[in-house]
C-alpha cells in the first residue's frame, strides 16, 4: 500500500483529486436531488427548524458536515444557498479526509484508495446526500491510511503519540455507520494476510481496539427501534439462504453484478490472480470469501424489500466497495505502466457514467413532485396512501419534508406540503390549524423560519381514496 515510486505518488494523488472534483461538480449540479430527498429532507429540515445539529441514530458523523447549513442559515442565506452548500458539504467532508491522507500521512495509495472507494460500488446512494454509510467509506480509509503510513513517519513519532493516534483513528469509527466494521474487521485481516502481520503486536492491539468500539457502538443502538429491526433481520438468514431465489433482493443483486459492477467485479478477480501469482494465496481467497460473505449478509439484512428502492441497499453494497478497492489500487498503481492506467482511468470513469446514469430518476423524481405542487390550490394537503407512487418517490414519510422544501425554493410565502396517511386515524390532529404533518413528529408551522418557508394557519385539505 506504500509506493516509494515518484510517479506513481502523483498518479495517485491527480486521480484522487480528478474523482472527487468531479464529485464535487455533480454535488452542486444535482444539489436540489440530492438534498431535498429522503434523510437529506428529513435533516435539513431539523437542523433549520431548531436551528440546531440534527443527530439521528446516535451517528456522529453527520456533525461534520451539518456545520455548513447551520452557518449559512444564521447569515440570513436563502434556502437554494443552503441546499447547494449542504450538498457540497456533504462532499466535501470526504475531500477533507482524503487531504489529511495523502497531505499529513503522507498515503497517496490510501487516499487513492479512498477516491476511488466513493465511485467503485456507489451508484443510487450519491443522491441521499446525507448518507453516514456513505461517509464511513472515508472513517474505514483513514485507518487503512493510518495502519499503512510511511516508517519514517512512524518513526518521527514517538511510540506515545504512535499509540495515541491508532486509537484516535480507530476512535471515529464510532461516530460512523454501525455496518463499517464488516469491512473494517475484512480489510484488517486482509492486510494480516498479506503483509504477514501474525508476529505484529500493534496490528492485534488495533483489531482489539476494533472490537471495543464497535461493542460499545452497538450497545449504544440497541435500543433505538431502526436499528434493532435491522439487527433483528440477521435472525432470518438461514431462511434466506435456503430460499433465496424467492426473494425480490435477490433479482435486484443480480443487477447489480450484471449490469453496475461488472467491470470492477472482473478487475477485483483479476487482481486475486496477481495475488496469487506474487504467492499472496491466503489473503487472496480471504479477500473473495469475505467480500462474497458481506455481500450475502447485505442481502439477509435487506431480504424485506419487495420493490426497487435501491438507494437503501446500494449503500451497503457501496461501502463494501474498498473491499474491491484495496487490491486493485495495488496491482495497477504498484510499478504502474500506461496500460495500467489506462485501466484505472477507464475504471474510474465507468463507475462516475454509471452514478451519472442514475441523475435521470432522480431528476425525473424531482420534477414529478414539483408538477404536482405546481397542481395543487391548497399549501397543506393530505393524500391517501392509496395514492402514492411507490416506484417514483419510495418514501412516503420523507415527502412532506421534501414537498415543503422543494415548493419553497423560488418562494418562501409558496411553500406546499403534502402528506400521505389515513385521515381516518388522523381526525384528531386534522382539527388544528398551526400543525405540519410528519410521520410520527409534530412540528408547529409558527416555528418556521419565515425567510425560508412559510405555511399558514389552515387546515389540512383531505383528498379521499377514490379521488
Amino acid at each position: 500500500m506504500i509506493y516509494s515510486d515518484e510517479i506513481n505518488r502523483k498518479a495517485a494523488i491527480w486521480l484522487g483529486h480528478l474523482v472527487f472534483g468531479t464529485l464535487l461538480v455533480m454535488a452542486a449540479f444535482y444539489c436540489r436531488e440530492r438534498i431535498i430527498h429522503a434523510d437529506s429532507a428529513f435533516y435539513l429540515f431539523n437542523v433549520l427548524y431548531d436551528d440546531g445539529f440534527f443527530i439521528a441514530h446516535n451517528r456522529g458523523i453527520t456533525y461534520f458536515s451539518q456545520w455548513v447549513p447551520l452557518l449559512l442559515y444564521r447569515a440570513g442565506a436563502n434556502l437554494p444557498t443552503i441546499v447547494m452548500g449542504y450538498s457540497l458539504a456533504l462532499m466535501a467532508v470526504n475531500y477533507l479526509f482524503f487531504l489529511l491522507i495523502v497531505y499529513r500521512l503522507k498515503n497517496p495509495a490510501a487516499g487513492l484508495v479512498l477516491a476511488l472507494s466513493m465511485v467503485i460500488a456507489n451508484r443510487y446512494k450519491f443522491y441521499t446526500g446525507i448518507s453516514e454509510i456513505f461517509v464511513s467509506i472515508s472513517l474505514i480509509s483513514l485507518v487503512v491510511a493510518w495502519w499503512t503510513r510511511p516508517k519514517a513517519l512512524i518513526l518521527q513519532a514517538t511510540a506515545r503519540n504512535n499509540l495515541l493516534g491508532g486509537i484516535g483513528v480507530i476512535g471515529l469509527s464510532y461516530l460512523g455507520h454501525p455496518f463499517l466494521f464488516i469491512p473494517l474487521i475484512i480489510v484488517w485481516a486482509a492486510l494480516l494476510f498479506t503483509e504477514r502481520k501474525w508476529r505484529d503486536g500493534q496490528h492485534w492491539l488495533a483489531f482489539m481496539l476494533i472490537l471495543i468500539v464497535a461493542y460499545f457502538r452497538y450497545q449504544a443502538i440497541s435500543g433505538n427501534y431502526y436499528e434493532s429491526n435491522r439487527l433483528e433481520s440477521i435472525g432470518e438468514g438461514i431462511q434466506f439462504l435456503t430460499k433465496f431465489r424467492d426473494y425480490y433482493v435477490w433479482e435486484v443483486a443480480k443487477m447489480y453484478l450484471r449490469e453496475e459492477y461488472l467491470m470492477p467485479l472482473v478487475l477485483f478477480l483479476v487482481t486475486l490472480i496477481g495475488m496469487m501469482r506474487q504467492k499472496k494465496i491466503l489473503g487472496a481467497i480471504f479477500l473473495l470469501v469475505s467480500w462474497f460473505l458481506a455481500f450475502v449478509l447485505v442481502l439477509v439484512l435487506h431480504a424485506y424489500l419487495n420493490g426497487p428502492y435501491y438507494n437503501l441497499l446500494d449503500g451497503y453494497f457501496g461501502i463494501l466497495g474498498i473491499v474491491w478497492a484495496l487490491p486493485i489500487v495495488n496491482w495497477l498503481m504498484k510499478k504502474a505502466s500506461v496500460l495500467k492506467m489506462g485501466v484505472m482511468g477507464l475504471l474510474i470513469v465507468f463507475s462516475i457514467i454509471r452514478i451519472q446514469d442514475k441523475a435521470a430518476f432522480f431528476t425525473e423524481r424531482r420534477q414529478h413532485l414539483e408538477s404536482e405542487l405546481a397542481s395543487q390550490e391548497q399549501q397543506k394537503v393530505l393524500k391517501s396512501i392509496y395514492h402514492f407512487d411507490w416506484n417514483t418517490y419510495w418514501n412516503p414519510w420523507a415527502i412532506p419534508f421534501e414537498s415543503l422544501l422543494l415548493s419553497a425554493m423560488q418562494h418562501p410565502e409558496g411553500a406546499k406540503t403534502v402528506y400521505y396517511g389515513d385521515a381516518g386515524q388522523l381526525q384528531d390532529r386534522l382539527n388544528r390549524k398551526d400543525l405540519f404533518l410528519a410521520d410520527r413528529h409534530q412540528y408547529l408551522p409558527s416555528r418556521f423560519p419565515k425567510h425560508l418557508f412559510v405555511l399558514p394557519p389552515e387546515l389540512y385539505s383531505v383528498v379521499e381514496p377514490g379521488n
